[in-house]
């Protein structure tokens, strides 16, 4: 609402002071505000001399404004002047400035100075204010009728109670006698906590830049949730916004967040802050659930940021942490512990299934416990780790599926396999006659065989000329052969004991 209307003129030898604009100031104590006086030339009637209607402002014209200025005393408890501008204290900082019917700042050209009435009436005790004239050597100022010159104050600043307060004025000249100086009140300013400009309300603010600006804290009580409730003043609204999304408080030490009439978020400090994201009833810090259990719940942090995860407990070095793009290009977890040697992190599948994709770096040491199977991706077994094979632990190279696979290598606890389960080594004794081949079932396909040792018992040899004799490997019919050929002379032809070793061609070059 206008200000203006309250305003009592004074219209006396044709000059007419009166407030310019809204006159309300804000008394929060310390948001300045700023009034404009306006000083008008109110001679709108014609005259038969044209000159009786100007009104001419020189060196001997002196305009005086006045306030009421709470005098309080020092050591008192009481404000003495409530219905006052402002405190002595605050009335120092004020500033002021001339400014001319041309919009022109001309305050260089004046003289502003404080002044206070004769000392009187007790009213007269509570005023102060400024008397302002034109400065000597400056041309006088003449107000055609209907011209105003603008006394504005500003950096005004109160904090005494809401409600009115008056304005004084005195018009003088040095050809006026002093019985005769007019004056009177005019306004009043209203000291109020809140403005209104337009369509817009400031709250410690003069220059509210939307619907309503509030500079400070907002509450509001009341209010049940819901769309177009009988006491909605429980909920924010944010423009273009709506009628069912808010903010509202169902009881004490709760604050519930609304979006098309469900609460999406709630915030409880009963034990402890615990904030609750589609969920009721919160049992952590920050709880995020789905009532309908029908969605997935995810949480998500952008930016160079992470998540600290350590309960309240706190490792020495810190507790475990998530971070995107903390310490790499990436996802970094790192685990929790109370050196950087005790580091560890878990994750816990149970019966279920723990899935990495894409490629693995691994620095230091691995442990890994039950069966381990690596694959190339197409579901091609590579490696494969059971830890009760055949009742003993055993490691597997393998090549093809996993339901359909060669194995390529079998370590255990006690043993080395190769493919088929065929031994890398063996070694073998055997009982060998005189001119015959002995088998040894050593596959010459598949090994190299050697003899690596022999001794003969029992055993008459022929001294009758030169002969040869030989122990050899043989092969023969896809099989290792032992062959002993030696001169005797028939009375008895002995035994040979004979050691062979074989060894698999995977193994050779």
């Amino acid at each position: 609402m206008s200000d203006t209307n309250q305003q009592i003129p004074m219209v006396y030898f044709g000059l007419h002071a009166a407030f310019i604009g809204s006159s309300t100031v804000l008394n929060n104590g310390q948001t300045p505000n700023t009034l404009h006086i306006g000083l008008t030339n109110n001679n709108l009637f014609p005259s038969a001399d044209s000159k009786d209607v100007d009104i001419v402002l020189n060196t001997d014209t002196l305009l005086n404004i006045w306030f009421v200025i709470d005098d309080k005393q020092a050591g008192s408890n009481q404000a003495d002047r409530n219905w006052g501008l402002t405190t002595y204290d605050h009335f120092a900082e004020i500033d002021h400035h001339i400014i001319l019917p041309d919009g022109t700042d001309d305050t260089v050209n004046w003289n502003i100075n404080e002044h206070k009435p004769p000392a009187g009436n007790t009213l007269l005790k509570s005023l102060d204010g400024w008397q302002i004239s034109r400065k000597e050597g400056q041309a006088p100022v003449t107000l055609k009728p209907g011209e105003c010159l603008r006394f504005q104050l500003s950096k005004i600043k109160t904090d005494l109670p809401d409600g009115p307060s008056i304005a004084y004025y005195q018009f003088q000249m040095a050809s006026l006698p002093k019985a005769n100086t007019p004056s009177s009140t005019f306004g009043p300013v209203l000291k109020t906590p809140s403005v209104i400009r337009g369509e817009k309300v400031g709250i410690g603010t003069n220059d509210p830049g939307v619907s309503m600006d509030v500079i400070g804290g907002i509450r509001a009580r009341g209010g049940a949730p819901g769309a177009y409730g009988a006491n909605n003043n429980g909920y924010f609204f944010n423009a273009p916004g709506d009628n069912d999304s808010g903010m509202s408080s169902s009881k004490d030490g709760q604050v519930e967040f609304y979006v098309n009439s469900r609460e999406a978020m709630r915030i409880v400090d009963s034990t402890g802050t615990k904030i609750g994201i589609a969920v009721l009833d919160p049992q952590a810090p920050i709880h995020i659930g789905n009532p309908t259990k029908s969605n997935q719940i995810s949480l998500r942090l952008d930016g160079y940021t992470s998540a600290e995860f350590g309960g309240g407990i706190k490792k020495g070095i810190h507790n475990g942490e998530i971070g995107y793009q903390k310490y790499s290009q990436g996802l970094d977890i790192v685990g929790a512990g109370d050196t950087a040697n005790d580091r560890q992190i878990t994750l816990w599948a149970n019966g279920g299934q723990v899935s990495l994709q894409g490629k693995l770096v691994v620095e230091g040491d691995q442990e890994i416990k039950g069966q381990t199977s690596l694959h190339d991706g197409n579901g091609n077994a590579v490696i494969y780790y059971d830890p009760n094979h055949n009742g003993s632990k055993a490691f597997f190279l393998r090549s093809g599926s996993n339901s359909n696979y060669k194995e390529i290598l079998n370590v255990g606890e006690n043993y080395l396999r190769l493919a088929n389960g065929a031994h890398p080594i063996i070694y073998k004794s055997f009982t060998a006659a005189n001119h015959y081949l002995t088998p040894t079932n050593i596959s010459s396909k598949d090994y190299i065989a050697i003899i690596a040792g022999w001794k003969g018992s029992g055993y008459d040899l022929n001294e009758n000329g030169s002969h040869d004799w030989a122990i050899e490997m043989f092969d023969f019919k896809g099989s290792w052969y032992i062959s002993i050929e030696m001169a005797n002379d028939h009375s008895n032809t002995g035994t040979w004991s004979v050691n062979v070793m074989a060894f698999h061609k995977s193994l050779m070059r």
